[in-house]
């Protein structure tokens, strides 16, 4: 069989980091206390769900969330908070290197409509990749069948030639039954990043380093 010639790459926890301080930063704006910053993080994130379907806008829930929690800020600016995200420039520019070598390289991610906007335009996941998959524009999350399936049929993709890399078990383990050859990597939790990440393209044949040999 033919080896990999496709890599689909999950976003947050793969090639991205949301900073340290951001659910602080969070509970601040809304007005609470340290010790309520989990009770903020959980409206936040229910507000998200249907939005990262599309079934909803993540406005919609945060006026919601903010009216429950007697937030003292607005919308906006939790919207703003939320886009904060930190990629990890080095995987970016390996990511460069294999498309130059001809590897279909996309991204694969659960983001609702502002976050993905933020990423493709902003941060420039638009031109640093083939294509982009957001499950706000899909219309399902990983790791449900029906993302993946949707990945296959818009990308024209070889699931058995194609790697899917992702931070959370449960994805991969749903990619590899939807017929992709899937890994788990967490970049959080990787003593060198971009390095370790390019051990593992290397396993499926895939020379992701820089030609001295070391990632910038």
């Amino acid at each position: 069989m033919a080896g990999v010639n496709a890599v689909l790459f999950d976003a947050d926890g793969v090639l991205q980091l949301a900073p340290d301080f951001l659910h602080q930063r969070l509970a601040e704006a809304i007005g609470r206390a340290p010790d309520e910053r989990q009770e903020c993080m959980a409206e936040v994130f229910a507000a998200e769900a249907p939005a990262l379907t599309g079934a909803a806008t993540f406005e919609a829930g945060l006026e919601i969330a903010l009216r429950k929690l007697e937030a003292k800020c607005n919308v906006d600016t939790v919207v703003r908070h939320w886009c904060q995200i930190e990629p990890d420039r080095a995987i970016l520019a390996m990511i460069g290197r294999l498309r130059a070598d001809g590897v279909y390289c996309a991204i694969a991610s659960n983001q609702e409509l502002n976050r993905a906007r933020h990423m493709s335009e902003r941060l420039g996941y638009g031109r640093a990749f083939d294509r982009e998959f957001y499950s706000c524009d899909i219309g399902h999350t990983k790791p449900s069948p029906s993302y993946f399936d949707a990945v296959i049929r818009d990308s024209n993709i070889e699931p058995q030639r194609t790697l899917f890399i992702d931070d959370r078990r449960e994805n991969v383990e749903a990619a590899r039954r939807c017929g992709l050859v899937a890994e788990q990597f967490v970049l959080w939790q990787a003593r060198n990043g971009a390095q370790d990440l390019a051990q593992l393209l290397q396993k499926h044949g895939l020379a992701a380093q820089s030609p001295c040999g070391s990632e910038p």
